[in-house]
């Protein structure tokens, strides 16, 4: 490489690129295309991680090969979400229970019928569900 008459040494990249048949814009008048890796190394998910009860991956962690350690039956993503989706909703209707149990004896501290009838009927829908 040359630049102003002064001579440098290129730098040996330790990652092998491809030129790809995606444009990625002109630069000078001259078309340039994006370069992707050639070997992309496999991204293993952290396991075991919770929050608020509700378990998660993330922070990949880079590795070409399996850990045979782990004992993780896989799940693909379809019934993974179709869990979490399961398991949110029950949340869901047990904090909508707790809150209208709460309701419930509010109305019932301060003697207000009309509001103990509504909120009677809505326990009925909840329990329904």
């Amino acid at each position: 490489m040359k630049y102003r008459g002064n001579v440098y040494k290129s730098e040996n990249n330790f990652l092998e690129v491809k030129e790809t048949d995606i444009v990625g814009g002109k630069y000078r008048g001259c078309q340039w295309n994006h370069k992707l890796p050639r070997h992309v190394t496999q991204l293993r998910p952290k396991l075991g991680l919770q929050y608020r009860g509700v378990s998660y991956c993330t922070n990949p962690t880079m590795s070409n090969s399996v850990d045979s350690n782990t004992n993780v039956a896989p799940i693909n993503n379809k019934s993974r979400k179709v869990i979490v989706c399961e398991k949110i909703h029950s949340i869901h209707l047990e904090n909508m229970r707790r809150n209208l149990e709460r309701r419930i004896k509010a109305a019932q501290e301060e003697n207000n019928e009309t509001l103990l009838l509504m909120l009677k009927k809505e326990s009925l829908e909840l329990e329904l569900v």
